[in-house]
């Protein structure tokens, strides 16, 4: 923590908790000296005792002070027989009051946000000192502004546990003491400033917080607080500060009459008897320290003596050791010298000039290649699954069948006519037939992309007849269909042997139809209505295409 951090200007700090977090300037933490934070709890008490300085227009404690008396929270007696608490448990009647001491006390100064408590178990080091509560006080850590600045209040439980109704409101009288005692603490630790510029030099002083906290401003604020729950809350509670007092001085080697006993309200007596019982335990606790740190001094002691001991043998060895180091040495020297003899001899013998020297990288051996990991279950290629059966072979091709479609091949589609040539290349590898269908055995299709329909009873259309030149170009515009033969005789693919091979190498069926006027052969026959007659002399016509190429 820096100055600029924590030491704040208090100005306007005084007179402000009467409204609680709802001040219209809330006091900031680590802004005020212990002083300073005795009179503002004083200044609180003040307020909630006899109304708010100023004359406001209203009493902003007379809400708190109309619950207080409406739950009865003065008469402890009542509380410790009241049903309320059957399956409660202390925490929870230790935080309403911890509540109501806050705002009627500390002006709301240690809300949840910067102060907590608990009821917790002692440890093993507390419960050998007797500490009845502690705070933690977290300014001189290093990540503490005043901003996150919390404290913890901790109140430890009383063993063992009371049996009866007196002794349930004596424990409940010590559990609210020990809280009042340890919540001041916390208000100090909270709103009063610790920097290393100008406050910490101080701080131990008795006069500020003193050698245990306890010091003159604690005394003067917890005597506000114990009276204020006396005579105004009328709560039979004690904060311990005649102990406090007694155990400040011991520690802080204060004599008794460093401090106006009357005018803190305190038994000379009292303080004398806590002085002589904490300096009772101080003595003892001295005692002790000196005799560990004795049986600290004498293990020291015997640490350094064994050590001694060590070196002196040490030191006593020195002369045998080394001069076995010496006879090692000169019998590794004399072993490498003859070994280096030998090699030289067997270089002469075998006139070898070089130098022997030692492969860098010796020669391994290759491990064997690791074996395949077993196939899984559901390979495929796993041999304990029988294969599947093999596919059945495709049935020999028959040249002699064709097979005529009306539909149009979406993978071939037809040129439009002004880019057909009129006399394709008669190298061209693939040659097309194009022939009309003549009274299909099934409905053709429309040329316009819509089928014809023929109704039952009604005359077939009539046969389409070729002109000249549809036979010798092989193509048929008006009825739009497409004829492929699938075999050989259909696709021949032929090459040519010469400029002088015969023409009908590259024949078509429909030239060869055209030669022998199937046609008219067909009407002189049955009268062109034989559909089977005329397919098969198209057939016959492919063979006869098929032997001439074969032959030429």
């Amino acid at each position: 923590m820096t100055i600029h951090e924590c030491h704040l200007n208090p100005y306007a700090a005084r007179r402000i908790l009467w409204a609680g977090d709802r001040a219209l300037i809330p006091l900031q933490p680590l802004c005020c000296t212990y002083s300073q934070a005795a009179e503002l709890i004083t200044d609180n008490i003040t307020n909630c005792l006899h109304g708010p300085t100023g004359n406001p227009s209203f009493d902003p404690f007379q809400r708190i002070k109309d619950n207080w008396n409406a739950s009865n929270l003065s008469g402890l007696a009542d509380i410790v027989k009241s049903p309320w608490l059957k399956g409660k448990k202390e925490q929870d009647l230790l935080d309403v009051y911890f509540e109501y001491f806050n705002n009627m006390i500390f002006g709301g100064g240690l809300n949840a946000l910067r102060c907590t408590m608990k009821l917790e178990e002692q440890n093993a080091e507390q419960k050998s000192r007797n500490v009845l509560g502690t705070t933690v006080d977290t300014r001189c850590e290093k990540d503490t502004t005043r901003h996150n600045v919390r404290c913890h209040v901790s109140v430890f439980v009383r063993h063992p546990a009371p049996k009866t109704e007196a002794e349930s409101l004596l424990l409940l009288k010590n559990y609210l003491g020990t809280m009042l005692h340890e919540m001041v603490h916390a208000f100090f630790s909270i709103y009063v400033c610790k920097c290393n510029t100008m406050c910490r030099r101080k701080a131990m002083e008795f006069e500020e917080s003193g050698a245990t906290g306890h010091g003159i401003h604690w005394q003067s604020a917890a005597r506000s607080v114990e009276r204020f729950v006396r005579y105004g809350l009328r709560l039979d509670i004690r904060l311990g500060r005649e102990e406090a007092l007694g155990l400040e001085l011991i520690r802080g080697d204060k004599e008794i009459w460093y401090v106006d006993l009357e005018k803190m309200g305190m038994d000379r007596d009292t303080v004398d008897r806590e002085m002589d019982w904490y300096a009772q335990v101080f003595i003892d606790d001295l005692e002790g320290r000196r005799r560990v740190e004795a049986e600290e001094k004498a293990r020291l002691e015997r640490l350094e003596a064994k050590g001694r001991k060590e070196n002196e043998k040490w030191e006593r060895e020195r002369p045998e050791r080394e001069r076995r180091e010496r006879n090692e040495r000169r019998a590794l020297k004399s072993v490498t010298t003859r070994i280096h003899k030998d090699l030289r001899s067997k270089s002469t013998r075998a006139k070898w000039n070089g130098l022997f020297k030692r492969l860098s990288k010796p020669v391994l051996k290759l491990f064997p290649p690791p074996s395949p990991p077993p196939p899984p279950p559901n390979d495929p290629n796993n041999p304990n699954i029988p294969p599947p059966p093999p596919p059945p072979p495709p049935p020999p091709p028959n040249f002699l069948l064709t097979r005529r479609t009306p539909l149009p091949r979406p993978q071939h589609p037809q040129p439009p006519p002004q880019h057909r040539l009129r006399n394709p290349p008669r190298s061209s590898i693939h040659q097309t037939l194009r022939i009309p269908l003549h009274q299909p055995s099934h409905q053709p299709q429309h040329p316009h992309g819509q089928a014809h329909k023929i109704q039952d009873g009604a005359r077939r259309p009539q046969k389409h007849i070729r002109g000249p030149a549809e036979e010798k170009r092989g193509l048929c515009h008006a009825e739009g269909e497409r004829h492929t033969f699938e075999a050989g005789a259909t696709m021949i693919v032929a090459r040519k042997r010469g400029a002088g091979k015969n023409r009908l190498v590259g024949a078509s069926v429909a030239g060869f139809e055209a030669a022998w006027d199937l046609d008219r052969m067909v009407r002189v026959v049955n009268g062109g209505a034989d559909v089977e007659l005329r397919g098969f002399l198209v057939r016959l016509s492919g063979v006869f295409n098929f032997i001439i190429v074969l032959l030429f």
